[in-house]
């Protein structure tokens, strides 16, 4: 029996590498932790691959960020360049011990459609969509060194059937009309 009965030869061999892809991965980004590396494995194909739903996707992220998934992965760039210790003591330590964060905003919108649900999508597409169009309306720095930041948002559902947003009224689209989508709500947050 070889290494890997009933796989054959490339079988075998991509079995291999796949092994090898994660070893290469915890060792030179992730350091040895294997926690840190399985949490944020999870995390990121849990989203990718779209089995895990946002609520558990956003829980295993923090654990990811609570971890130190982005530290492994900077302190692993820095050895990619093979920065002199000395740079890479001043960028990982004091004022730089936790990276940045770059002001990206997350948004998620949640609700049920109600009504009948056998052509929901538009002629055109394979799923019913939302149209969500956000503009910074007001940023501005506060005296204790944080951030405030409004929004003017708008969501246009662009289905098949006439849908009216039953949490936002005013925002009714093409759609608007027989069925309903209950509970719709935007969450946002800087990470």
């Amino acid at each position: 029996m070889g290494a890997c009965p009933g796989r054959g030869r490339r079988g075998c061999r991509e079995q291999a590498k796949r092994g090898l892809d994660g070893e290469v991965r915890r060792r030179l980004i992730f350091h040895g932790d294997d926690e840190c590396q399985r949490v944020t494995v999870r995390a990121s194909d849990g989203f990718e691959h779209g089995f895990e739903q946002f609520n558990k996707i956003r829980a295993l992220a923090v654990r990811a960020k609570e971890c130190g998934a982005s530290e492994h992965v900077r302190r692993a760039l820095f050895e990619l360049l093979e920065l002199a210790p000395a740079a890479t003591a001043t960028l990982t330590s004091g004022r730089y011990e936790k990276p940045r964060a770059n002001w990206l905003i997350t948004k998620y919108v949640r609700g049920t459609f109600l009504g009948p649900g056998d052509k929901l999508a538009a002629a055109d597409q394979e799923y019913p969509l939302l149209r969500w169009e956000g503009r910074v309306s007001a940023f501005a720095r506060k005296d204790d060194g944080t951030h405030e930041l409004s929004f003017n948002e708008s969501i246009t559902p662009i289905c098949e059937v006439d849908v009216e947003d039953e949490g936002a009224r005013h925002n009714r689209g093409p759609c608007a009309g027989r069925a309903r989508i209950r509970g719709i709500c935007g969450w946002y947050g800087a990470r």
